[in-house]
């Protein structure tokens, strides 16, 4: 989980769209933790993608 997190961080916005697709699918405290990070991006479509799977992940 550690290494993927680095992606966070990413100058790509597309890699930190992903990541938050894939976090959507992991259900632990830290990707939680990332997802509520990347909900604060600058980027529309990273910071909805999180949003969208922090609900995916909730309503699990």
């Amino acid at each position: 989980m550690d290494h993927i997190l680095k992606f966070a961080l990413s100058e790509d916005w597309l890699i930190r769209q992903r990541l938050a697709e894939a976090l959507g699918n992991m259900s632990c405290p830290k990707s939680i933790s990332a997802l509520k990070y990347l909900e604060k991006d600058i980027h529309s479509q990273v910071f909805q993608a999180a949003t969208i799977s922090l609900q995916r992940l909730s309503s699990d």
